[in-house]
């Protein structure tokens, strides 16, 4: 009797050893606190841990503890948004995704940070932007829904942008709806893409979208002839339109290496679509925008404007109540005209 107890305990261990290591997944975390898109204090009820391993994120929420580290140089590893995604930065985290995000389409990604606004996201592009859509042979496919409500988050593009569209051969990817309402964003574009907005294309680039900013520390350079916020540029002479722009507060800066009328905008078109796409400063505007150059800017439009608002090294005062929303420091060589 005991000598068959022992053979059947012996198979039951041996089929637990056989089981799928899904159904010893870690349980979820529960009750972590994040700020919403107004700053506000909330609680999700529960969160899937981000892992080394992953490769997806399906529809609900997510949270990043500790240093994670998806993906190498070597074997970068994408990780594909499915659905609608909810990532919380936790303060003190540092995860970098080496390969970067994809969102595309109708799939949506909203990153929080926390109270501290400590928690670190660095998202290198291999094969698509650092966050957006992938890069393709002809035209590629759409950036989704990209919100940034908070945390330190830094998008490299390879070819693509730092935020947005994927490089296309033929033609851009772009037309994406990206949102930051605040935390430190810095996006760096790759070959001829936008930093954030639309990628760069062979013969057309992508364009913007709807590019809102309503707060936040927001750094974008572009090192080809996109546009630093806007339009992808392209290798003939088609860049995408800056698409909608608006950007109402916060601090932003949005350099392009060059300031020629027939390459990308500081705020506006690529290569040969300078003036492309709209530029406003939403109602009652209290920015502070550094700006290599903006496309949109004819006189009519500046005379609604509302923030303070450098073109080159001269900037000014618009609207007649402008509040900005935190300390910034005007860089040697620039001048703040106030009338």
């Amino acid at each position: 009797m005991k000598k068959r107890l022992w053979s059947i305990l012996t198979a039951l261990a041996l089929c637990l050893s056989l089981l799928p290591t899904a159904a010893l997944a870690a349980d979820p975390v529960t009750g972590v606190p994040y700020l919403d898109e107004t700053g506000t204090s909330q609680t999700c009820a529960s969160a899937t841990e981000v892992t080394s391993d992953d490769t997806e994120w399906t529809s609900g929420w997510y949270v990043a503890t500790g240093n994670i580290t998806i993906g190498s140089e070597e074997t970068p590893q994408r990780v594909t948004v499915s659905g609608t995604v909810h990532l919380i930065l936790a303060d003190g985290c540092e995860l970098t995704v080496n390969g970067g995000i994809r969102v595309e389409g109708s799939n949506a990604l909203t990153i929080y940070g926390q109270a501290g606004g400590t928690g670190t996201l660095v998202a290198n592009g291999s094969g698509g932007a650092g966050i957006g859509s992938n890069d393709g042979d002809a035209k590629v496919p759409s950036c989704g829904k990209i919100t940034i409500n908070g945390g330190i988050v830094t998008a490299n593009g390879s070819g693509g942008a730092g935020i947005g569209g994927g490089l296309g051969s033929v033609i851009g990817g772009g037309d994406g709806t990206i949102v930051i309402n605040g935390g430190a964003v810095t996006a760096h574009s790759g070959g001829c893409s936008a930093a954030i907005g639309g990628g760069g294309g062979g013969t057309k680039g992508g364009n913007g979208g709807k590019i809102t900013i309503s707060g936040g520390i927001v750094i974008a350079t572009s090192s080809g002839n996109g546009a630093a916020i806007g339009g992808g540029g392209s290798g003939g002479y088609s860049g995408g339109d800056g698409g909608e722009i608006t950007i109402s507060g916060g601090t932003i800066t949005a350099t392009s290496t060059s300031t020629s009328i027939d390459s990308g905008a500081g705020i506006g078109g690529g290569l040969g679509n300078y003036g492309g796409g709209t530029f406003s400063t939403g109602t009652n505007g209290n920015a502070v925008i550094f700006a290599s150059s903006i496309g949109d800017n004819s006189e009519e439009k500046k005379a609604v404007w509302s923030g303070i608002i450098f073109e080159g090294d001269e900037g000014k005062v618009y609207g007649t109540a402008v509040t900005p929303s935190q300390d910034f420091t005007i860089p040697t060589g620039k001048t703040l005209t106030i009338d």
